[in-house]
């Protein structure tokens, strides 16, 4: 039987690992996209936007979760090889109610992905559908496979 003082020893050193986990997930976005993924530390009353970057065949992809930001409160910008995603997320207008807890973020989040350089900054689209942000970067024709033609004889 194990007493206590293990499984809260045992819980604490998992929960230690599980710290390690972002760390780890931005170490594979860089190796992933040649770059990094870097979003500054949680403040009190700030909130975060969690990522999911991935690449297909034909482009590079991040989905950001924005819930409760508004199309006019984002920005996408692109320069010198790293995309910028900005956004603002604003607290309800006060009115005459009570808030018992509070655990909703609001203000400001950046995200900053240093593209591939066989990331097309010209075919950059970006969509908010439902509380997420989808953008896309097609690949260079240079980087996409090539069909060898085999000539007869």
């Amino acid at each position: 039987m194990v007493c206590s003082y293990e499984k809260n020893r045992l819980r604490g050193t998992l929960a230690g690992s599980l710290d390690l986990v972002p760390s780890q997930m931005s170490h594979l976005f860089e190796q992933l996209l040649g770059g990094s993924s870097q979003q500054p530390e949680s403040q009190p009353g700030s909130w975060n936007a969690p990522a999911t970057l991935y690449e297909q065949s034909d482009h590079y992809a991040i989905e950001i979760d924005m819930p409760g930001v508004k199309q006019d409160d984002l920005q996408v910008t692109y320069e010198k090889g790293v995309l910028s995603i900005t956004a603002q997320r604003k607290a309800a207008e006060a009115d005459d109610r009570k808030v018992w807890q509070e655990e909703r973020g609001y203000g400001q989040v950046s995200r900053q992905v240093k593209l591939p350089d066989l990331a097309d900054p010209d075919s950059i689209n970006a969509r908010l559908r439902d509380g997420v942000l989808s953008v896309t970067v097609a690949k260079k024709p240079e980087a996409q496979p090539k069909k060898i033609e085999i000539k007869s004889v």
